[in-house]
């Protein structure tokens, strides 16, 4: 990963990216969360797009299968926390009983 501070190129390539595929992206998440979870996830997509924006390929099809990737592992890693966040649930009723 790069330490450079992304310039105006970097800028313009991730917005052309984010008007193009923000809407797929959020309506593959939106059929994979619940809707309240989906433009949380969204927005950790891009997130990490934007922090990886060096990385981002050339050709604009391969720049949309990378996306989805990122979407995918922020999907699993939101699914990671919802079941963690489930077994402390039950922990604690357990402690309170």
């Amino acid at each position: 990963m790069s330490t450079r501070a992304p310039g105006t190129l970097e800028q313009a390539t991730f917005r052309a990216l984010y008007a193009d595929a923000y809407p797929d992206v959020l309506r593959f998440l939106r059929r994979r969360v619940h809707p309240d979870q989906a433009e949380d996830v969204a927005a950790e997509t891009f997130l990490a797009a934007w922090r990886r924006i060096d990385d981002l390929p050339a050709a604009p099809d391969d720049a949309r299968a990378w996306l989805f990737g990122i979407a995918r592992n922020c999907l699993l890693n939101a699914r990671r926390g919802e079941q963690r966040r489930g077994a402390l649930a039950v922990r604690l009723a357990m402690a309170a009983v």
